[in-house]
């Protein structure tokens, strides 16, 4: 059986949510893009906006 559905779920850290790093900071462009690529980093950026919009709703 296959599905067209990805369930995305957020993952909860109070450690990480205090001490990271914004999803839309430059850490994440200058070290976490060329190790994922620039596909990836959207996809993530815009999973974590749709997260975020769907917590405040």
């Amino acid at each position: 059986m296959t599905s067209t559905h990805l369930r995305v779920t957020p993952w909860i850290d109070p450690v990480v949510d205090g001490r990271g790093y914004a999803i839309y900071s430059s850490y994440v462009e200058v070290f976490w893009l060329p190790v994922l690529g620039p596909s990836a980093t959207v996809l993530l950026q815009r999973l974590a906006c749709k997260s975020a919009s769907n917590r405040r709703a």
